[in-house]
């Protein structure tokens, strides 16, 4: 898909429900819609500059002492197709996400790449760590949704709203680094809701099943999983919950909940453009809305046939 840019952010696509090509998808991919494939074939490859590394990580960590490396899944490519989605999963770390998507060298590590994709040798992105992220769209019982201003803790980003987010972590999964696919795929969705718990101290009992609504890279390259989860709380409860201390309040300095905007005259659905929710989105965020957008559409799509 083409990349998109909304208030001078940058992001493209991997896959949105419109890609399924399904209405039985268009709430968004269950766990069980989703398929994991695993191994040392997704790893990432190795640079001549790698070197390097080890001094952006320093530099990195001097200014964050909160930073720390662990073990992170790695989003070597995705496939989505009728109702269905197969994502292709490695294993990376922190430090090499820090050391290739933010080091000097990112664009020769592309470059190389994308060298080395044209001639069959890879994927354009396979010098990258291509650390996997995960981020939800949490809508509250009145249809509000909840968005976190990032702190100045974060290692990206600070300052800008997104939703509950962060990186699933291998070692948490049945199994640990040799887990099976199953078990890796069952910790993405794991994930999602570990996250929204201790970002906003919504009790999880009070959460939906996250459904899977599309995927992104960032203008680095970095990939994210976009979900939408629900739950049975107001945004006046959800709102009292995080004043009441989150478990991760640290990286957050601040939470919002946005009401519904009518799309425009006449319309009931809501309007998911990033300028109606008045404030600076990360990039990631940006994609989720616009996953959101489609998954509406389709909705009202399915409804009216």
């Amino acid at each position: 898909m083409a990349a998109v840019s909304v208030a001078m952010r940058e992001w493209r696509l991997l896959f949105t429900l419109r890609d399924l090509a399904t209405p039985a998808s268009a709430r968004g991919l269950s766990r069980a819609a989703v398929r994991v494939e695993t191994g040392t074939l997704y790893a990432r490859a190795p640079h001549s500059t790698d070197a390097a590394i080890a001094d952006v990580w320093a530099s990195r960590l001097s200014a964050n002492a909160r930073l720390f490396d662990a073990p992170k899944y790695r989003l070597a490519s995705v496939a989505a197709a009728e109702g269905a989605c197969v994502l292709r999963i490695g294993l990376t770390g922190y430090r090499e996400y820090i050391g290739t998507h933010l080091s000097p060298e990112f664009s020769t590590l592309v470059a190389d790449g994308e060298r080395e994709s044209a001639a069959g040798r890879g994927d354009a992105s396979m010098h990258l760590s291509c650390a996997l992220g995960v981020e939800t769209v949490l809508l509250t019982s009145d249809g509000y949704v909840v968005l976190l201003r990032r702190s100045r803790a974060v290692a990206t980003s600070a300052g800008e709203y997104n939703g509950p987010s962060g990186h699933p972590e291998p070692e948490h999964a049945v199994g640990g680094l040799d887990a099976g696919a199953d078990a890796i795929a069952d910790q993405l969705w794991a994930a999602v809701l570990a996250e929204t718990v201790e970002e906003t101290n919504v009790p999880s009992d009070t959460l939906s099943a996250p459904v899977l609504i599309g995927a992104m890279v960032d203008e680095r390259r970095k990939p994210d999983l976009l979900f939408c989860t629900s739950t049975t709380l107001s945004s006046a409860e959800v709102l009292a919950r995080y004043r009441a201390g989150a478990p991760d309040a640290w990286e957050s300095s601040g939470m919002i909940a946005v009401p519904p905007v009518p799309a425009r005259a006449g319309v009931a659905t809501r309007s998911w453009d990033c300028d109606a929710f008045g404030v600076r989105l990360t990039a990631v965020t940006q994609a989720a809305m616009h996953c959101m957008a489609i998954r509406e559409q389709l909705l009202a799509d399915a409804a009216r046939s």
